[in-house]
């Protein structure tokens, strides 16, 4: 787990940006259909929402206080993220 993550492009040697920060460990990430959104599940149960062009972070909830996120899904059509 770490508490951040680091975006890279394979096609590029360019060195990227600075990481996403998050506040707790990340213990699973995923990437929304068309790569537009990367969601972060954190080990105090968070999950946070960025933008994958801006690394704005779009958003952020508790799923649940006593875990570790530590796998996320979003649906085909990107509309839900479990």
């Amino acid at each position: 787990p770490w508490d951040s993550v680091q975006l890279m492009s394979p096609r590029s040697d360019a060195i990227p940006p600075a990481p996403l920060a998050t506040k707790h460990r990340v213990f699973s990430s995923c990437w929304s259909p068309g790569s537009q959104q990367i969601a972060l599940g954190e080990e105090r149960g968070s999950i946070s929402l960025w933008d994958a062009a801006t690394r704005v972070k779009r958003s952020e909830w508790v799923a649940h206080s006593d875990k570790a996120v530590d796998t996320l899904a979003w649906s085909p059509d990107g509309s839900r993220l479990a």
